[in-house]
Order: structure tokens, then C-alpha cells, then sequence
């Protein structure tokens, strides 16, 4: 029975499979150990790393925990709308409502947020298995995670992520053979995309038209015109839902002028602002893709884009791709930050775009199938994994530094603060930026009121406000905020103020382009200059541990020289005794044969009224040349002179 009903369960499993048939290999082992190994690595800091950075992640965890008790009398959040479950932004604290029930609210968030960071390569890896690609794509999903939004904290956009690449591959797979079953699951993920945030459903609404038109030409080029117009028709039933509760929220919200926070009156045509192109070129390309502040994360973003390169290359001449769906997806979204406005009612827009630019692309760097080219798999393979190593290792490391420098004292006070609900903090700080990751520290108190169940400065707003969380007549106490005055720029004597985002003439845009191209210049050298350090001090090192091991070779040799020398001394002196304990006689004998050199050294060496017995008894010519080597010997050496018998110096009489 055990092994029927594991049977069953494991069948169940493998039909969640959204592989298109069975001629699409299975993920191999290789890309298993990798993925469980990320997904332990991402866990393991979600655990360790109780703050995450971004300026908005402290404002999402406290409006998770407002979202609990909004409304409710006898409450500290009493004085906020009661929530509204299907309205847009709304997601992220439904779902960590609903786990506050069992845990605390501030863990429930954090529970609520991994959703992002492992959904989103979950999402991926679905993906491919439905359009028949190699699943190694998936993997990049996991740093690419940690982007510029990821830093920003905007949780409630990145919530989203997951249930849009959903989407977008249900609705492909629904248009390609529609039933009553995908229908279903098609609509409910709409409505998830919409209750996540409502700029992610717009564009997947914007997506969902292209990839409507693309299948209802095909259907009119194979002669099917019924079929094409039964496609456009049960595609409408799908999105209807959604559609429905989008334009209620619109109507409430926009539709009657109202901003996302405040109660001022906003017209949507006149609140739209955009940067120069160039401008867009830099920041959405460069910037949007990174998080932390590592000196090489730019060097990241052009890696990336080679390998996405070189898998699009490469992967041309695979005939077995069920769709293009991921690549129309890709460029379009790309395309479109061109396109849209940068930001409107002052919530951005084109940005945006980028940040969904990153959650597609894992779905187009999939290597060919091994099958049908080993060699260049292989090739994005291993891109892919040293790319993906190499990233995690950064964002693990910026991770630390974060919550072991900039958020302990926060955490301290996090922990020993009193709990006391409805306890009102008072907050006044410096958006402060942060040393590791592109964000500040504007909204840090979220933190402390959510963990300890206070309230905190929200923001100004009512309950025609378009924010998810809002007051219903206004914050508690009076906010304020002083922001310091735009830097000017001074041209022939005029001041210019530098306002964030708007160039004033033409004049100042050619200044602010030299400022630039000078600004690059510089940093260009500062990398130089620290590299040709960074050179110098490995080099002086190598030399200072070189001659630390020269003086000890030295200091070894000279003490080896030393002791052989005292060993040839005290055998010498050995010789010199025996000598002198033989006959003179017999010691004659042998200095009148011995060589001339040895002979001086034992003759200075041997006790003086000794050697005089052995001269005597020499033969008169080796006597003779023995006397007259000593005596050169002693006129050889430096005489030292005595300062008594130092000639006496007389001067010279002076005449008179």
C-alpha cells in the first residue's frame, strides 16, 4: 500500500511537468546540485540577514503589519482604512497576514518575501521545461534577483515577479491549445498579477495582446477563421475578471485624480515626465541591472550581456523550440523603456520596465540541448555557472556587511525596545545612503514598528488615496519633511538650479555632458592609480619576504662557517700539541721534510722555548728558510704605534 500510494503521489508530481513531450530531456543531475545549492544559499540568507536593504523594505514590512489590524477598533491601527482585498499593491500583505497567524508579523513578512527570491527561478525553470529549453537559464534568475529594485525595496513590485513569468507561459500554452482547465488558471494568475501590482499587469496585459494577435494571424494563415475569432473570444472571457476589478480600481483611484499618497488632485497627461534618450541609455542599461555597490558590479552587467549574446547566437540553429514567445516577451519590454514615460504621478515607469527586462531573461539564455550540441551547451554552461557563482558570492558578501555594520544599532533597538502596541515613534533621521547597496536608509523605523507593533509617520494621506495602505482622515501626527535645496550651476553669472532629472539649456546639458566625460576620465585613472598600487605593495612585499630569506640563509651560512672554523682550529691545535709532546728529535725530523706553509702555521702556534729546541736540531737550510718566512710574516702585519713614542713636534722660533 505505502509503495502504490508513493507511486501515485511521484506520478502526481511528474504531471505538474509542463514539458511539451517526452522528447525533451530531463534536467540532469549536474543542473540539480546546482539549483538545490543556490536555493539552500538563498534561504541561508534570507535566515541570516534579518534586514534587507532598500529604502521602501522597512515602509513594505510595516504596512504588512498595519495591514493585519487596519481598521480595527481597540487597535493601534485603528485610525487606517480597513483593507481592501482586491484592490492592486495588495498581495504581499494578504499573504503575510495569513502566516502572522501562526508566527509574528515581521517573520511573516520576511516568510512572505522569499516568494521573490526563490519563486522567481522556480517561475523560470517552469518556463523552459514548457517551451522545451535546457533548464540552466533558471539559474541566472537567482542573482539576478539582487537588482537596482531589489535595492530600491520595492517589494510589492518584485512580489509580482514570479506570478508574471507564470502568466506569461500559461497564456502561451492556453492560446496554443485552449481548455476549460488552463482557462481557469490563466484567469486566477491574471488576477494574482493585479493584486501583486497593478505596472506589472498592465505590461503583462500589453504582452498578452501581442501574443494574442501572433496566434490569431497564425490561425488566419492556416485557413481557420473560425478558430481565430473562437481564440479571440475565450481569451477575452480569461482576462475579463481582471480586466473588472483593474477598472474599479482605476475609477476609485486615478480615474477620480487621486495620487498615491496625499490628497492632492493629480492629472495623469500632466504629470508624465521623461529623460533625454542618452540619459535612459545609461541608467536603465547600467544602472537598473545593479544592486550593490561593488567596484566591479558594472563589469557584471557586461558579462551578462555577453552570455545572453552568445546563447541567442548559439542557439540559432536549434529547430526544436516550441515558441518564441520568451524572445518577443524580451524585446518588447526592452524596447518599451524607450518608449514610456519615466515616471507618472510621480510613481516610475520606464525604469520598471528594466526590472521585468531581468525576469525574462533567464528564459532566453537556455543553452542548445546537449543532443543536438554538446560543444556549445557546454560553452553557455559554464558561463552561465561561473556568472552565477561569481554574483551570489558578491551578494552574499554585501548581504553581510550590510546587516553586520549599518543595521546593528538598528537591530539593538529593534530587540530591547518596549512592546508596547500603539506606542507612536516620533522619527526624525537623514535619508542617509547606504555604504554597500545603491539605497538609503529614509524609511529604517518600519523596521522598529513592525517588530514592535508602534506606529510610525506612514505618510500623508486619506482614503482616497491610491496607496495600498492609507490613513482615513489623515496621519496621527503632523509630518513634515525638509529636503536640502538643488545645487546650482553658474553660467556667465547666472545661477542655475540643478533639479534631479531636468536639464534647464542646452548649455547646461553640454556642461553636465563635459562633467561627465571628465568625472569618467578621472575614475578611469583613480582604477589605474589603485591598481598600480595595489601592484606596488604585492611587489614590496616580495621583496621584503625575499630578503627576510636571504638574512636568514646569511645569518645560517655564517654561523656553519663559523662553527667549521672552530672545528679547524681545535684540530690544529690537536697537531700543535702533539708536536709538542714529541722528541725534539723526532719532530726535527719531520719539519725538515714538512711543506713550508703548514710548517710556519704549527711553527707560530707551538710554545716558543719548544720550537727553539726543534730549530736547533734542523737542518741548517730548512732552519734557515723557516726563520726567514717567519720574520717576512712579522714585518707583514700592521705595527700598531705607541702615543708615548710618537715623534715630538717642535715648533718653529719666531724671529724678533
Amino acid at each position: 500500500m505505502e509503495g502504490r500510494s508513493f507511486t501515485a503521489w511521484f506520478n502526481r508530481v511528474r504531471a505538474l511537468d509542463p514539458a511539451p513531450g517526452p522528447g525533451v530531456p530531463k534536467p540532469s543531475f549536474a543542473f540539480m546540485v546546482c539549483l538545490l545549492g543556490l536555493v539552500f544559499l538563498t534561504v541561508w540568507l534570507l535566515v541570516t540577514n534579518r534586514y534587507l536593504p532598500g529604502t521602501d523594505t522597512p515602509y513594505h514590512a510595516f504596512c504588512s503589519r498595519v495591514w493585519i489590524d487596519a481598521g480595527k477598533a481597540g487597535t493601534p491601527y485603528a485610525g487606517y482604512e480597513p483593507r481592501h482585498l482586491l484592490e492592486a499593491n495588495t498581495l504581499l500583505y494578504d499573504v503575510a497576514g495569513i502566516f502572522s497567524i501562526v508566527m509574528r508579523p515581521f517573520t511573516a513578512y520576511r516568510i512572505t518575501c522569499a516568494w521573490y527570491f526563490l519563486g522567481l527561478p522556480l517561475a523560470c525553470l517552469y518556463a523552459l521545461r514548457a517551451f522545451g529549453r535546457s533548464p540552466w537559464g533558471s539559474l541566472l534568475a537567482f542573482p539576478l534577483c539582487y537588482n537596482e529594485s531589489f535595492a530600491s525595496g520595492y517589494m510589492c513590485f518584485n512580489f509580482a515577479a514570479p506570478t508574471f513569468v507564470l502568466a506569461i507561459v500559461e497564456y502561451v500554452r492556453f492560446t496554443s491549445r485552449p481548455t476549460v482547465r488552463r482557462g481557469a488558471l490563466v484567469a486566477v494568475l491574471f488576477i494574482l498579477v493585479f493584486l501583486s501590482h497593478a505596472h506589472v499587469y498592465l505590461w503583462l496585459g500589453a504582452l498578452v495582446g501581442v501574443i494574442t494577435v501572433i496566434a490569431f494571424a497564425k490561425r488566419l494563415g492556416a485557413l481557420a477563421p473560425l478558430d481565430a475569432g473562437r481564440l479571440v473570444l475565450v481569451c477575452t472571457a480569461v482576462g475579463l475578471p481582471s480586466l473588472l476589478m483593474f477598472r474599479a480600481w482605476y475609477t476609485r483611484g486615478y480615474g477620480q485624480g487621486h495620487a498615491v499618497g496625499g490628497t492632492a488632485e493629480v492629472k495623469l497627461s500632466d504629470s508624465m515626465s521623461s529623460l533625454p534618450l542618452a540619459q535612459k541609455f545609461t541608467g536603465g542599461i547600467l544602472q537598473t541591472f545593479t544592486g550593490s555597490l561593488h567596484p566591479y558590479e558594472v563589469h557584471f552587467v557586461i558579462a551578462l550581456g555577453v552570455i545572453v549574446v552568445l546563447a541567442m547566437g548559439l542557439a540559432r540553429a536549434q529547430g526544436d523550440r516550441v515558441s518564441t514567445a520568451p524572445e518577443i516577451a524580451l524585446v518588447l519590454t526592452a524596447v518599451s523603456y524607450f518608449v514610456l514615460p519615466d515616471s507618472v504621478a510621480g510613481q516610475m515607469v520606464a525604469a520598471r520596465q528594466w526590472y521585468m527586462v531581468a525576469w525574462l531573461l533567464p528564459l532566453v539564455v537556455a543553452p542548445v540541448l546537449f543532443r543536438i550540441a554538446p560543444g556549445r551547451a557546454l560553452t553557455v554552461v559554464l558561463a552561465i555557472a561561473v556568472w552565477t557563482g561569481t554574483r551570489m558570492w558578491v551578494v552574499s558578501d554585501y548581504l553581510h556587511k550590510y546587516s553586520t555594520t549599518e543595521m546593528v544599532g538598528l537591530d539593538h533597538l529593534a530587540r530591547t525596545a518596549p512592546r508596547e502596541p500603539g506606542l507612536t515613534i516620533a522619527y526624525a533621521g537623514v535619508d542617509a545612503a547606504s555604504e554597500n547597496w545603491r539605497t538609503s536608509h529614509g524609511h529604517s523605523y518600519g523596521f522598529v514598528a513592525a517588530e514592535r507593533d508602534y506606529e510610525g509617520p506612514l505618510e500623508p494621506s486619506d482614503k482616497n488615496a491610491i496607496a495600498a495602505v492609507r490613513y482615513t482622515s489623515g496621519p496621527p501626527l503632523p509630518m513634515s519633511e525638509k529636503r536640502p535645496d538643488p545645487p546650482k550651476l553658474e553660467v556667465a553669472g547666472t545661477a542655475y538650479p540643478l533639479e534631479p532629472g531636468k536639464i534647464n539649456s542646452p548649455g547646461e546639458r553640454a556642461v553636465l555632458e563635459r562633467l561627465q566625460d571628465r568625472r569618467q576620465e578621472l575614475d578611469s585613472r583613480d582604477r589605474d592609480l589603485e591598481m598600480r598600487e595595489s601592484l606596488l605593495k604585492a611587489a614590496e612585499k616580495r621583496l621584503e619576504a625575499k630578503l627576510a630569506e636571504l638574512k636568514d640563509v646569511e645569518s645560517r651560512v655564517n654561523a656553519a662557517m663559523g662553527n667549521r672554523d672552530k672545528a679547524e682550529a681545535e684540530r690544529f691545535k690537536g697537531i700543535v700539541s702533539m708536536y709538542e709532546n714529541m722528541k725534539a728529535k723526532d719532530a726535527a725530523r719531520i719539519f725538515d721534510r714538512l711543506d713550508l706553509k703548514i710548517l710556519v702555521e704549527v711553527a707560530t702556534q707551538i710554545n716558543a722555548r719548544k720550537m727553539a729546541e726543534i730549530l736547533s736540531l734542523m737542518s741548517s737550510e730548512s732552519a734557515e728558510r723557516l726563520t726567514v718566512e717567519l720574520a717576512n710574516r712579522a714585518s707583514s702585519q700592521p705595527k700598531s704605534q705607541n702615543p708615548d713614542q710618537l715623534p715630538k713636534i717642535e715648533g718653529k722660533p719666531s724671529g724678533t
